[in-house]
C-alpha cells in the first residue's frame, strides 16, 4: 500500500535530547537522499514544490522542520551549529549511507553548519540555492534593509516582534477566507502551474514523467499552499523570531573552516540577496563553486531545480555548458591548523 501524502509530510523522530524533530519526504522514496533545509520563514512543506524534479532525478527529499517551526520542538538555547547535530540524528535514524545537503534561501546558515560539522564520508555534496550571506561587520553594506530591520527587531525586541507577527498571521488567516481573496489566489495558483509546465517543457534532458496530478484543482492547490504558509507558525511565532535573531548575527563558525565542497546557485538579479553579498560569502569558503544565472531572480531560480539536483547528486564533476550562467571557481588555500 502506497504511503499517503499526509504520512510522508508528517513524520518525526525523538532526538537524543528528548526534543521532537518533524520532517517530510518528497520525490522517489528509494531515491538518492537529499536533506532539504527550508527557507525563512518557511517549514518542511516548502519542499513539496520540488517533488517533480526530485522524482525525475531519482532523488528522495528529506525536509526537516527547524526547532520551534512546524511540528519540531522549540529549543530555547539553540545555535546554528546545533542544527548539524539534529541533521546527524535524522541521518542516522534513517540509516542513510551518504546524503547531500541542500539549503534554500534562509536555510543557508544551517546547510553551511552541516558542511562545517559533518564528515566528508557522510556527504555526496552540499548546495545553496538562492541563498543568503553572512552578517559579519564587513557585510553591513551588503545586507538588504528589510533583513537588517527584521534582524535588529528579533535581537533587540523579540517579544514585540512576536506580538506583531502573531497578530499579522491571525489577521491573514481571516483574510484568506474572504471569497474574492480565494478567487484571486486560485487565479495566481493556476498561472503558477502554467508557468511551471512551461519550465518543465524546457528542462534540459528532462525525461517525460507520468503526470500524477490528474485530480489537481486550483482550490486544492490553494489549500496546500496556505497550509505550507501557515505551518511555520503552528506554535506561534516564537521559533521564527528566534531564527531571525540567529541568522542576523555571526553564525558561530568560520566559513574558512568548511572542508566540504559547496556549490552555490544564485540569480544575478536577486533582490532578496544581492549577488555581491553571495560572492562575498562564497569567497570565504575554501572549496566553493558559485553558479551565477544572469537573468534570474530569487523566485525564478526554482526553474533550475533539474540542474541543481543533477549537479548536486549525479553530475558534480560534469562540465556544464549552459549559457544561462557562468561558473566561478573560488580557490582558497587553507592554513594548516595547529594541533595539540
Amino acid at each position: 500500500m502506497a504511503t499517503s501524502t499526509l504520512q510522508r509530510e508528517l513524520q518525526s523522530i525523538v532526538l537524543p535530547s528528548g526534543r521532537k524533530l518533524a520532517f517530510a519526504e518528497y520525490g522517489k522514496p528509494n531515491g538518492r537522499p537529499v536533506i532539504y533545509l527550508h527557507g525563512f520563514p518557511m517549514c518542511r512543506l516548502e519542499a513539496m514544490a520540488f517533488d517533480a524534479p526530485a522524482s525525475r532525478a531519482n532523488i528522495r527529499i528529506i525536509a526537516p522542520d527547524r526547532p520551534g517551526i512546524g511540528y519540531s520542538s522549540f529549543f530555547a538555547s539553540r545555535t546554528i551549529l546545533d542544527y548539524a547535530e539534529d541533521v546527524t540524528a535524522l541521518y542516522q535514524h534513517l540509516n542513510l549511507r551518504r546524503c547531500a545537503i541542500l539549503g534554500v534561501s534562509g536555510g543557508t546558515p544551517f546547510a553551511l553548519a552541516c558542511a562545517r560539522a559533518l564528515p566528508k564520508e557522510c556527504l555526496n555534496g552540499v548546495g545553496i540555492l538562492s541563498g543568503m550571506g553572512t552578517y559579519e561587520k564587513t557585510d553591513v553594506g551588503l545586507v538588504p534593509m528589510p533583513s537588517r530591520v527584521t534582524g535588529w527587531l528579533a535581537r533587540n525586541v523579540p517579544r514585540t516582534l512576536r506580538v506583531v507577527t502573531d497578530a499579522f498571521v491571525a489577521g491573514l488567516r481571516r483574510v484568506v477566507k474572504w471569497t474574492w481573496v480565494q478567487q484571486r489566489l486560485d487565479q495566481l495558483v493556476d498561472q503558477a502551474k502554467q508557468s511551471k509546465n512551461e519550465w518543465e517543457k524546457d528542462a534540459l534532458d528532462a525525461p517525460k514523467q507520468e503526470e500524477t496530478d490528474e485530480n489537481w484543482t486550483p482550490m486544492a492547490s490553494r489549500e496546500r499552499l496556505l497550509n505550507a504558509l501557515f505551518e511555520p507558525f503552528r506554535q506561534g511565532s516564537k521559533g521564527v523570531v528566534q531564527e531571525a535573531a540567529l541568522v542576523s548575527q555571526p553564525w558561530g563558525f568560520r566559513l574558512e573552516e568548511i572542508e566540504n565542497a559547496v556549490t552555490i546557485w544564485h540569480g544575478a538579479k536577486d533582490k532578496n540577496a544581492s549577488i555581491e553579498w553571495i560572492r562575498a560569502m562564497a569567497r570565504r569558503i575554501p572549496e566553493a563553486v558559485l553558479k551565477e544565472y544572469k537573468e534570474d531572480t530569487h523566485g525564478s531560480m526554482v526553474k533550475h531545480f533539474d540542474d541543481v539536483f543533477g549537479s548536486l547528486v549525479h553530475e558534480a564533476d560534469k562540465d556544464h555548458n549552459d549559457e544561462a550562467y557562468h561558473t566561478t571557481l573560488l580557490h582558497r588555500h587553507r592554513a594548516a591548523s595547529p594541533t595539540g
